[in-house]
């Protein structure tokens, strides 16, 4: 006798679960942090007191978003800094996930150069 022969139910029965969420009130797919599978990426300041915050980005997040969401948490302008991984800057209008950015990974905040 086995011990799961007392158990009484269909494992194959299907709950439907319905979102108490208003469908106006979902964000689109493709827009903002959230869009595409996520990356957890450390943001390192080199711009004024040197400081680095993980954040959660989306692979089809443009590198503008995530630009200006950085200026808002490191409290700078978003026109005084550019993004760089493994030594190339990122393109404001490319998705972030373009350069191989893996979890874990270290994206530097530059300052932009003001030598002519």
């Amino acid at each position: 006798m086995s011990d799961f022969e007392d158990l009484d139910f269909d494992l194959e029965q299907k709950n439907e679960i319905k979102s108490k969420t208003p469908a106006q009130a979902k964000t689109p797919a493709g827009l903002g942090l959230n869009a595409g599978p996520k990356k957890n990426i450390f943001f390192k300041s080199t711009v004024g007191p040197e400081r680095t915050e993980k954040i959660s980005v989306g692979e089809k997040t443009p590198v503008r978003e995530v630009r200006d969401t950085l200026a808002n948490i490191f409290g700078l302008s978003p026109d005084d800094f550019h993004l760089s991984h493994a030594g190339r800057t990122l393109a404001e209008d490319s998705p972030i996930g373009d350069y191989g950015i893996d979890n874990g990974d270290e994206v530097l905040l530059i300052p932009h150069s003001t030598a002519g």
